[in-house]
C-alpha cells in the first residue's frame, strides 16, 4: 500500500470516528481511534501519552486525546520522517552514489556509519 493510500485511509477513518465535538469544532477520541489514526498500537499511543509526546486527559481510567493534538502529532512525524529523508538524500548525493546499485550504496551507507560512530 502506498503512502498516498494510507493517506486516504486515515481520511476515511477520520470520516467514521463518531466523538465528542467541542464548540470550536475539535473532537474529543479514545486512545484505540487515536491508534487506528497513526496506524500503531493502543499501547504505543498510551506509551506516547504518558511520556507527554500527545496531551490527553483521563476520565477515571480512561484517557481521552483531543482530535487536533493527535493531528499535530502526526505532522511532526511527519516533518521528522522528511527531514530524515532529505538528509539521506543529501548524503547520497554527496557520497555520489546516485548512479551505484543498490548493494553499492548499501555498502557506503555502513562505512559512513562506522565513521560517524567513529569506529
Amino acid at each position: 500500500m502506498t503512502t498516498s493510500d494510507d493517506q486516504k485511509n486515515a481520511q476515511a477513518d477520520l470520516e467514521t470516528i463518531v466523538v465528542q465535538e467541542e464548540p470550536d469544532g475539535d473532537r474529543e477520541i479514545s486512545t484505540q481511534e487515536a491508534a487506528d489514526l497513526l496506524n500503531m498500537t493502543r499501547p504505543t499511543v498510551v506509551k506516547l501519552c504518558e511520556e507527554g509526546a500527545i496531551p490527553f486527559r483521563k476520565i477515571t481510567t480512561h484517557r481521552r486525546l483531543w482530535l487536533s493534538d493527535v493531528l499535530n502529532y502526526c505532522e511532526k512525524q511527519r516533518q521528522v520522517a522528511k527531514e530524515a529523508l532529505d538528509d539521506i538524500s543529501d548524503i547520497t548525493y554527496e557520497l555520489g552514489l546516485y548512479d551505484q546499485t543498490p548493494e553499492d550504496v548499501e555498502v557506503a551507507m555502513r562505512e559512513l556509519r562506522k565513521i560517524r560512530k567513529g569506529s
